[in-house]
């Protein structure tokens, strides 16, 4: 049985637009338009590659968390929380964030992450990549509202977003910041409404004066944290936890 042949003059061409795709999705920030160029080839898209990233991802976690015996606090959210290393708060804090996570997207598949309904405490912090992608705030309050009501046993604590700087590019730097704003509004309004959340409030230490970011407390992404910056989140955690008997 002959194998199937592909030739040059189709694959190159091919390949060559995915990487270029890519590329110009992490020079412009719009990976979405590199997922589109990727479907069109026939070749997964985002939804399909984040749902499986997702699985094995969460998944790992329940593995390891049941290794261990279970945690007593849990953080979920997307990248701003995949990159803090929980090590300087508590051993029994597993950070089950991933990267890209969108609070759109976990709200549906929500019984991936059912087994952090097992500590006494969650931490969330998703609604940037929602916001970077075009959703609305009072979409996505409304999903921190939904996931927020997965846990009723449990005290949640949620996390403010945070302003991008002006390397993020000065476009999405000067639509996402307000939009950011509004969100937290919104998002205080929903934390208010549920007795068992606590708002985790760190946006005002990661401005100065006149509102703007503080660029040492990000990486040169404009987005991401540096040291200095995680260094916030594990004061804020601890303190909160401690407070809260979380730990």
């Amino acid at each position: 049985m002959s194998g199937l042949k592909i030739s040059r003059s189709t694959l190159y061409p091919s390949v060559l637009a995915l990487i270029l795709a890519f590329l110009l999705g992490v020079i412009l920030h719009t990976p979405e338009k590199a997922y589109a160029i990727s479907e069109t080839l026939g070749l997964p898209g985002e939804q399909q590659y984040f749902s499986l990233h997702r699985q094995t991802t969460y998944g790992e976690a329940e593995w390891h968390d049941e290794q261990r015996g279970g945690a007593s606090v849990y953080l979920v959210g997307d990248s701003m929380f995949a990159g803090h290393d929980v090590s300087d708060i508590a051993d029994k804090v597993l950070n089950v964030a991933v990267g890209g996570e969108r609070a759109g997207w976990l709200v549906h598949e929500f019984e991936q992450l059912s087994f952090t309904r097992k500590g006494a405490c969650v931490a969330i912090n998703l609604g940037i990549n929602d916001l970077a992608y075009g959703a609305q705030p009072d979409e996505v309050a409304a999903y921190l509202d939904q996931l927020i009501s997965q846990y009723k046993e449990q005290q949640v604590f949620l996390g403010e977003a945070l302003p991008v700087t002006p390397i993020f590019t000065l476009m999405d730097y000067k639509r996402l910041n307000p939009v950011i704003r509004e969100l937290n509004q919104k998002a205080d309004t929903v934390c208010a409404a549920h007795e068992n959340c606590t708002r985790l409030a760190w946006y005002q230490r990661f401005v100065d004066e006149t509102g703007q970011p503080k660029d040492d407390l990000f990486r040169n992404d404009g987005i991401h944290l540096s040291r200095s910056g995680y260094a916030i989140f594990g004061e804020v955690l601890r303190t909160t936890f401690k407070e809260q008997a979380c730990l």
